[in-house]
């Protein structure tokens, strides 16, 4: 049965887990920002022209739309990319530390920070299947390593 002491050691490692992601993940829109829409797009304002029973549609700026929003998505997949390429080696990281050290607070918060940024990195980076298929092989491999030193 776990003693008051175990508990508050728990709660306290999974509130420095929630700090340490969301101090990482601050830190990386901070110092690298998403691309934002208008910088690909310039928002388009339909003119206010009288409503014809013919009126024909501006294919000219169907295209030019769709363009910017292929060069958007491409941004965004690249920075999500970028995010992954830092995000999964830091929650790997964290979690083979967190394997490492013996305290029970800051094996909580170093091995749920490193998971959750992790989670974080494959949500973002989907579109990347081998990849996310890569890490979660590594994640497997941790959480088997940990399972069977523990149980020692």
């Amino acid at each position: 049965m776990l003693n008051q002491k175990t508990v508050v050691k728990a709660i306290f490692g999974v509130v420095l887990a929630i700090l340490v992601v969301s101090f990482i993940n601050v830190g990386i829109s901070l110092f690298y920002p998403a691309p934002k829409y208008e910088d690909h797009c310039q928002p388009y304002i339909p003119e206010r022209l009288p409503v014809l029973e013919n009126q024909t549609f501006n294919q000219e700026q169907y295209e030019k739309n769709n363009l910017c929003g292929e060069s958007f998505n491409e941004a965004q997949n690249k920075y999500n990319r970028t995010i992954f390429l830092i995000l999964a080696p830091i929650g790997l990281l964290l979690l083979i530390i967190g394997t490492l050290i013996p305290n029970l607070t800051l094996q909580i918060m170093l091995m749920g920070s490193g998971f959750i940024n992790v989670v974080i990195a494959i949500v973002r980076n989907l579109q990347e299947k081998t990849s996310v298929f890569i890490v979660l092989g590594i994640l497997i491999i941790i959480g088997i390593l940990f399972t069977i030193k523990k149980l020692r």
